[in-house]
């Protein structure tokens, strides 16, 4: 199911990042992580109206892994399979397979910024991803998985491995062995139930409210009601998941402030059943371990026309409120159990 845009008035924020500098080493052993990491999407389901060339709802792990290092590696990050070789699938940019993958499936690894990655020749062979610069300090290293429909789908448990490195300088986590990196998948269904989203775009106008509203941070206030629309195959189970469209790293349960907001010191939080959901850049979040966070929330089983009931208010954020103008977007995706 494709993403689709959820404007609300809202809140965005700005991360910069900063390059350190130092001598270049080539001794292999001087960063550390926490590694090896198995990257599981566990129980995925096709539906069963979804086009080749689409992502599969719900398949979608992201990965940020703390690398540290004591010198500056000199060069970039790159994962690179422990065995065999990329081959890309015609018709579907930017979407691979390799050996240890079901036929009918195919993935696509985005960087932090969400950009597809394409695939660079290392040691004679399209096998290796770059995903940046390394440097001396923290590093994050940071991405998607996601896997694509490319024909009739393989039941079953399936993965292959990389490594993290930076060619000819250093492992992330001391050696080849200690800086595996795991991606596995579990088909359940070939086919499920699916809905098609009969409202993409849905505008959601807060009132105003005047600072006295709130009493500290974490008190929140104009709680409005917004509906998603449905209409589901019968027996549908269908979850619901949320990236903050202007910070897509963002997992906490408040958005950023949009460009165009004038306010400080508010954001707008997004409930179900009246309780805050929390944003992430994919349905499974990777980060010190193979044990994954997840953003998805279960709506029950739908048949026919049907609606995903929200609420969306105001959260106090600093002590300090300024008035103006709140903004913000979030992108919701449809997955299924």
């Amino acid at each position: 199911m494709p993403r689709r845009p959820f404007a609300l008035s809202r809140i965005v924020v700005t991360v910069g990042a900063a390059i350190a500098s130092g001598a270049v080493s080539a001794r292999y052993s001087d960063c550390s992580g926490p590694l090896p990491i198995t990257i599981s999407l566990p129980s995925v389901s096709v539906p069963a109206d979804l086009a080749n060339g689409q992502t599969i709802p719900g398949a979608a792990a992201a990965f940020a892994i703390p690398i540290s290092c004591t010198v500056t590696p000199g060069g970039d990050w790159y994962i690179t399979l422990s065995n065999g070789t990329l081959t890309p699938v015609a018709d579907y940019p930017d979407v691979y397979t390799t050996s240890g993958m079901g036929s009918g499936v195919g993935f696509r690894i985005r960087n932090a910024a969400g950009t597809a990655l394409t695939p660079v020749n290392y040691t004679g062979g399209v096998n290796s991803f770059d995903v940046g610069l390394a440097r001396n300090g923290s590093n994050s290293l940071q991405g998607t998985f996601e896997l694509v429909k490319i024909g009739t789908p393989n039941v079953g448990s399936f993965g292959f491995a990389a490594n993290i490195h930076v060619p000819d300088q250093e492992w992330a986590n001391k050696n080849q062995a200690g800086s595996t990196l795991n991606f596995n998948y579990t088909l359940r269904y070939a086919t499920v139930p699916g809905c098609t989203v009969t409202t993409a775009n849905v505008a959601v106008t807060l009132p105003a409210v005047s600072s006295s509203a709130f009493q500290g941070v974490g008190t929140t206030t104009g709680t409005t009601l917004a509906n998603i629309g449905l209409n589901c195959n019968a027996n549908a189970k269908p979850s619901i998941s949320f990236t903050d469209a202007a910070t897509p790293s963002n997992q906490s349960n408040t958005l950023t402030l949009a460009p165009g907001s004038t306010a400080s010191g508010i954001g707008i939080q997004i409930l179900y059943q009246f309780q805050p959901l929390s944003f992430g850049p994919a349905n499974y979040v990777f980060t010190n371990s193979s044990t994954a966070q997840t953003n998805q929330t279960s709506v029950g089983t739908l048949s026919g026309l049907a609606a995903i009931p929200l609420q969306i208010r105001y959260i106090q954020t600093d002590q300090t409120l300024n008035p103006g103008a709140v903004k913000g977007v979030a992108t919701f995706n449809i997955n299924y159990n």
